[in-house]
């Protein structure tokens, strides 16, 4: 598995999509701006996650990009391999019989690679506190589900209260 720039780039992209969904779809235009990255380089970027099942496109007026499936379902690996070219390049870079090097880096790309298939865009958000800001995007979004669950919580904090 080759790690890159472009692989980066990728998953910094799933990741904005992943915050911005409560809003609804996001446009290219937005993860260009806000990640500052070339407008032409996401477009680039988003052809291949599409062709790979990893997000999908909606036109028109209020359109954008979502992922296609849950962030639990969407592996590191996943994302990496849909946008590079060679994925096993370090597989497949002049192996020569006589250069037993070749062994080393074929097993660190099979632990690479198996490591972040096991790692999830969900997990992501989970070690990183981002999915605290997604729930706090959904609550601001629609303000209804604040707010239920503030009544929900003095509800139960006036239980308590009235049960001492």
């Amino acid at each position: 598995m080759k790690l890159s720039k472009k692989g980066r780039y990728a998953v910094t992209a799933i990741m904005d999509l992943v915050l911005k969904a409560p809003f609804g779809p996001t446009t290219l235009n937005n993860i260009s701006v806000s990640k500052e990255i070339s407008m032409s380089y996401m477009e680039q970027l988003f052809a291949r996650l599409r062709k790979h099942e990893l997000v999908h496109g909606t036109r028109g007026p209020g359109g954008g990009y979502r992922l296609a499936r849950p962030p639990q379902e969407i592996t590191i690996a996943q994302v990496l391999e849909a946008v590079d070219d060679d994925a096993n390049a370090l597989n497949n870079s002049n192996k020569n019989v006589n250069d037993l090097s070749h062994l080393l880096w074929d097993e660190l790309s099979r632990k690479v690679s198996h490591y972040l298939g096991n790692i999830t865009i969900q997990d992501l958000l989970d070690q990183s506190g981002y999915a605290d800001e997604v729930i706090r995007a959904e609550q601001s979004a629609n303000p209804s589900i604040g707010i239920v669950e503030q009544r929900s919580n003095t509800q139960s904090q006036v239980k308590s209260l009235g049960s001492h």
